[in-house]
């Protein structure tokens, strides 16, 4: 079972020691990682974390391995009606490619 913090919980573990630098973490569907400083986004190292986003947010620390059947489908943003065709059809395949792994890792696990 992985662990899970709140905001706040996070940041006294982090005051306290417990969360190292380059610790991975899962929020919304984002990968990121404390760096020492900031809580910053996999995607985009120049973007870190808000305070308000912080204090909302729920935080599950990532092990090596990956639970894949934990994978959530992709929401599309609010402003999804303003994505280009291609934008909107990389989002479907996004979630059509989500299905299939966790297709395939049941597969995998039954045998």
């Amino acid at each position: 079972m992985r662990k899970t913090y709140k905001g706040y919980e996070l940041v006294q573990a982090i005051y306290g020691g417990k969360i190292k630098e380059d610790t991975k973490f899962l929020v919304k569907s984002q990968v990121m990682y404390w760096d020492g400083y900031n809580i910053v986004y996999m995607s985009n190292p120049n973007t870190t974390l808000l305070l308000l986003q912080l204090a909302n947010a729920e935080f599950v620390l990532l092990d090596e391995e990956i639970d894949i059947q934990e994978i959530e489908e992709y929401e599309f943003p609010s402003y999804a009606d303003k994505l280009t065709p291609i934008g909107s059809k990389l989002l479907e395949l996004i979630n059509e490619n989500r299905k299939a792994i966790k297709q395939v890792d049941k597969e995998i696990k039954k045998r």
